[in-house]
């Protein structure tokens, strides 16, 4: 839904939205056993923690949600 509305926050000064199709593949990063926590929150938990480096127990690694948003990035280039 953020997608969403930064999508027509971004077009808002068309007359027409460009062709769109809303895909759960545009999401935020599934953070796991982390969802909800704030990062001092899972610093506690976790010391030294960086997401792009250690991703998320039980959520996307930093390579799935690499390459989920390189296949976005690939079809609205309309390479794939």
């Amino acid at each position: 839904m953020r997608a969403h509305r930064t999508f027509h926050l971004l077009f808002a000064h068309l007359n027409k939205l460009p062709e769109h199709t809303i895909t759960e593949e545009v999401r935020e990063w599934d953070y796991g056993e982390y969802e909800g926590l704030k990062p001092a929150e899972i610093q506690a938990i976790n010391p030294g923690w960086f997401i792009w480096k250690d991703g998320c127990p039980g959520g996307e690694s930093t390579a799935e949600m690499c390459h989920r948003v390189d296949c976005v990035i690939e079809k609205v280039r309309g390479l794939s």
